[in-house]
């Protein structure tokens, strides 16, 4: 507890706070993950202020893009839509959408982007089938395990181009193991930090 209180008492007198404890750092960049529907309005702005020295860039991390299995899918694609001021009802359209929001992160700083998989998928289909897939998934249909690996290689495949194409950094967590505190998940939901790497 003694710990705790003097914590306190520091706190209340200044020079503890998020930007005072960075600079006091020395840390030169923070790297955030944003999904690609993320407007990065923040980021714009702490780039324009003058009085934080250090940077603050997006990470690309298109997990729902790719989560094509999710129940969340469709939701997800409505949100994106909202964003990019485009109807996406096409897989195709889905990777020109993709395309622009990665030219539009790179734009505002962005240097890497950010994907976990428990596995690496790799299964081929033609671009018809994907076609159905995609339908599948933004319908709020379950596609096959088959058929999320094809588009899960298929979009990756693609993503991955045009990550090369702008120099990003390109960081895949495998083995990672998601929502790993059912209190923490059923209190706060998916995506809150409670993941680990197997």
């Amino acid at each position: 507890m003694r710990y705790g209180k003097n914590a306190t008492q520091k706190s209340k007198k200044g020079g503890f706070s998020p930007r005072e404890l960075i600079e006091k750092s020395g840390v030169v960049c923070v790297c955030t993950t944003d999904d690609p529907a993320d407007t990065l309005e923040y980021h714009k702005l702490l780039a324009k202020d003058k009085s934080f020295s250090c940077r603050v860039l997006p990470a690309f991390r298109p997990e729902k893009a790719l989560g094509i299995e999710l129940p969340s899918f469709p939701e997800w694609l409505s949100r994106m839509e909202k964003t990019a001021g485009v109807k996406i009802d096409s897989y195709k359209t889905l990777k020109e959408v993709l395309k622009e929001r990665i030219r539009y992160f790179d734009s505002v700083g962005c240097l890497a982007c950010d994907h976990s998989f428990s596995y690496i998928p790799y299964e081929k289909c033609g671009e018809d089938e994907l076609e159905e897939i995609f339908k599948k998934g933004a319908a709020g249909e379950k596609p096959t395990e088959f058929e999320c690996d094809c588009y899960k290689t298929d979009l990756l495949t693609e993503l991955a181009k045009e990550y090369a194409a702008h120099d990003w950094v390109m960081e895949l967590h495998v083995g990672a193991l998601r929502n790993n505190n059912t209190r923490m998940f059923k209190k706060i939901g998916a995506d809150s930090g409670f993941d680990s790497i197997d």
